[in-house]
């Protein structure tokens, strides 16, 4: 299955995560540019992906590394190279009786070079991954021969080039991505913003050959950075460019075609040297930047900051049922870990789309950003119901309209309509996390938020995505602080007029939300990569509050060892 993608992705960005490039927001230029920009829209899918192998994939080696590539490509490019490689009139001719010769091994599907990348970004103590062929999807990745457990990490890795989202330029370092309060402007440029002068030096070996371009042109659109950036490893002679050269690509149409042939000839410009690539292969270039680009997004606000591309991530599929693997950003650093227990020669999977939305809209992402159908257990089966839905016509119930295609209503800014929404039976459930979010945020912006409605969404938030993502993916832990931080504030105030039971009842519910803080944090602690990272969660004024509350109220009880009973009645 052949992939393609006009997009960056890899979570939702609309309230919480990511924006998308699209290729036919770059406007057309001339020469010389200058480039435009237009406004690019909010988009839903994750990251694009392709694994296809190179046509030409090379020689096999006899040393096998800690990674191993095997099984025959499933490329249509390299089945014509073959076809090509034996059409002389020697190989037309049989002569009877001749011996057949010996069987050719199977084409590797990554170079020894690749190979040996990945056995450095993978944990000394982990066991070795394999790239093999999959069939129905080209390339993909198992695990090595041992069990995975929830949390564990897969492989660590930084981005061969990373650039923040043209809006968020003058508001995120340019080098680790952190959004702090005080930022220094390039003095060059006066466009690019770093937190620091370490981070500005670590930019500089490549923002030096472009600075001088914003600084005249300031509207140069984040792709002809990139590709610029690229360009510089090629001409610097760099290994990364090697690697690059071996992600998987995309047929193009003419008008993607046309659209990225613009934006490489604003990139030429910002070549120092001006040396540049064969028309063929700068569009190739182009195509595997959209194929396997990645948003890169931070635990602490869930919000797509940068588009960047990591080598190994590249090459792991999707999958919308159960994906078994999530990737979790610092910095600039991708590490990417066991979202469920992976056993050995499993393939290690992500989502690419929203999970948390319907089948024909997951369905529509795909094939327009990636130009594939998945075929999972929870595709194919809400498919099936689907299919059904539409062979009974006006029969159909009207709780069963969800599984086919229908607008939302795109105007639900109060609760009044939230609720509304709520009870129409036609309406999914997934289709109303977007409308979620953006209540949820508005409500937590506000000094003293309604509290009960802040409690009703985040619920509803947080247990869609426990349906879908699990309880311990980052996701769901995200959405599910602000539930806790309600319930917690919704607390009977005190003692006065209370009697003993309404007391005890209320320690109760305390302590009930003193253990779930307490499993919220145990189950961060999986995804958080340092100890000053998690403190930030720490120091949450509503647990703070919470200690403070349960132990006031159980000095107010007249029941002996209430706390010890509370936590008796809680592991019942």
């Amino acid at each position: 299955m052949k992939t393609r993608c006009s997009r960056w992705c890899f979570l939702r960005r609309r309230p919480f995560s990511r924006l998308i490039f699209r290729l036919k927001d770059l406007t057309t230029m001339t020469n010389p540019p200058p480039p435009t920009i237009r406004k690019r829209a909010p988009a839903t899918v994750a990251r694009a992906k392709a694994h296809m192998p190179s046509a030409s994939p090379p020689a096999a080696s006899d040393d096998t590394p800690a990674v191993v590539a095997d099984e025959k490509s499933l490329s249509t490019s390299a089945l014509a190279m073959e076809r090509l490689s034996f059409t002389d009139d020697a190989d037309d001719t049989s002569t009877p009786g001749k011996e057949e010769q010996p069987e050719q091994p199977p084409e590797k599907l990554v170079s020894d070079a690749f190979v040996q990348y990945l056995a450095m970004v993978i944990p000394k103590k982990t066991a070795p991954v394999r790239v093999v062929a999959i069939p129905g999807k080209g390339r993909g990745v198992l695990a090595g021969n041992r069990k995975y457990a929830v949390g564990d990490t897969l492989w660590t890795e930084t981005p061969v080039v990373a650039l923040p989202f043209a809006e968020d330029q003058g508001s995120t370092c340019s080098w680790c991505f952190k959004q702090p309060a005080k930022l220094s402007r390039c003095t060059g440029c006066k466009l690019v913003v770093y937190c620091n002068r370490e981070c500005q030096s670590a930019d500089w070996s490549l923002h030096k050959h472009e600075c001088a371009h914003l600084k005249s042109n300031p509207r140069v659109p984040t792709i002809v950075r990139f590709v610029s950036r690229l360009l510089q490893l090629k001409n610097a002679g760099a290994l990364a460019w090697d690697r690059v050269q071996e992600l998987a690509s995309a047929e193009l149409s003419t008008s993607e075609a046309e659209a990225m042939a613009n934006a490489l000839f604003a990139a030429r410009g910002m070549v120092s040297n001006g040396a540049f690539l064969p028309p063929a292969e700068a569009l190739h270039l182009m195509s595997q930047i959209q194929t396997n680009g990645i948003a890169i997004h931070h635990l602490d606000t869930m919000k797509g900051k940068a588009e960047a591309l990591y080598l190994a991530t590249s090459l792991v599929n999707h999958r919308c049922h159960e994906p078994n693997a999530v990737p979790i950003f610092t910095g600039r650093t991708l590490t990417l870990k066991c979202l469920r227990p992976i056993n050995e020669g499993d393939e290690i999977v992500i989502n690419y789309v929203e999970v948390c939305a319907p089948e024909w809209e997951r369905r529509r992402e795909l094939a327009d950003n990636f130009h594939f159908e998945c075929g999972c257990q929870l595709c194919v089966s809400e498919r099936d119901l689907a299919a059904t839905v539409i062979a009974a016509g006006k029969e159909v119930a009207q709780n069963q309209k969800r599984y086919i295609p229908h607008p939302v209503p795109t105007n639900i800014t109060t609760m009044a309509a939230y609720r509304a929404a709520v009870a129409n039976p036609a309406i999914d459930p997934r289709q109303l996390q977007d409308v979620r979010r953006s209540l949820v945020a508005t409500l937590m912006a506000v000094e003293n938020p309604d509290w009960p409605a802040l409690e009703s969404l985040a619920t509803d938030l947080s247990t869609t995505y426990v349906e879908y993502l699990g309880t311990t993916h980052p996701v769901t832990l995200f959405f599910t602080l602000p539930a806790l931080k309600a319930r917690v504030y919704l607390l009977p105030e005190g003692p006065t007029g209370m009697t003993n039971d309404a007391i005890n009842e209320a320690v109760f519910r305390a302590a009930g939300l003193r253990r779930g803080y307490g499993r919220w944090h145990t189950s961060m602690r999986m995804w958080v990569a340092s100890d000053s990272d998690m403190r930030q969660y720490e120091v949450d004024e509503a647990a703070k509050s919470l200690e403070t509350y349960l132990a006031w109220m159980t000095r107010q009880s007249r029941t002996p060892d209430l706390e010890r009973k509370a936590f008796e009645r809680l592991g019942k």
